[in-house]
């Protein structure tokens, strides 16, 4: 996997906790559902050290989990995060990690593995949703931050959606709301929203581009009635 860049995640109204896990702690954390702080305390009994957190109240899961999160470990990066929400699922509102997640980044700095894993539903990719992990020289999981939204099989009453129009009908759309010929976008990706009621799929159509090389933004197209229904520039911040 190739070096990718810092991310941008739009973390949302988050309550600036940052707690020290003991019992006492979590349940005076009244936004912490049950089932959240017992995935919490089986945490920090595997780490034995106090863990810190910061809620993200929007999603109803952690922003940031840091602190010994893990024991030391020869396993790859990619084994070591997966181990840990299978641990902690629950707390993430997510159902089969292995196919819930899945791995877009990884890069090595001053010996520490960056790893980057994108939230899908249906093999489908949720539009801002995704995680980076910090693990340490030894193999011990030391940072955990990012956006998930919980229960989106349940909220989608667990079928799949797939598009009415096509790439090209989104093109348009987005050529339309944007003022650029549809030939000057870049090609139009599906996506889940979300921070919209209904979850609906969405395209995501890249407009413009940076010095970098990256889009200057989306236009995102409802992939069911075809309508534009947002303009996301790239320093609001973005999936993938």
């Amino acid at each position: 996997m190739t070096n990718w860049p810092a991310p941008r995640w739009c973390l949302g109204a988050l309550v600036s906790l940052a707690l020290l896990l003991t019992p006492a702690a979590v349940a005076a954390a009244e936004s912490i559902p049950q089932d959240a702080r017992a995935a919490l305390k089986r945490l920090e009994r595997i780490s034995g050290a106090p863990v810190k957190l910061r809620w993200n109240e929007e999603t109803g899961t952690p922003a940031l989990v840091a602190g010994e999160l893990s024991g030391p470990s020869n396993h790859s990066p990619s084994w070591i995060a997966y181990t840990y929400f299978e641990r902690t699922k629950r707390l993430y509102g997510l159902r089969q990690p292995r196919q819930d997640l899945v791995v877009t980044g990884f890069r090595v700095e001053d010996g520490v593995s960056h790893i980057r894993l994108e939230r899908l539903v249906y093999r489908t990719p949720v539009w801002g949703d995704g995680v980076e992990l910090e693990i340490g020289p030894k193999g011990v999981l030391q940072r955990v931050e990012g956006v998930i939204h919980p229960g989106l099989e349940r909220k989608l009453f667990y079928r799949a959606q797939h598009p009415a129009i096509g790439e090209r009908q989104a093109a348009e759309q987005a050529a339309a709301a944007t003022g650029e010929a549809p030939a000057d976008l870049g090609r139009p990706k599906l996506y889940y929203l979300a921070d919209r009621p209904g979850t609906p799929l969405v395209y995501a159509v890249p407009y413009g581009v940076r010095a970098d090389g990256s889009a200057e933004g989306h236009v995102l197209v409802h992939a069911l009635t075809g309508r534009a229904i947002r303009t996301v520039p790239a320093s609001a911040g973005r999936a993938g």
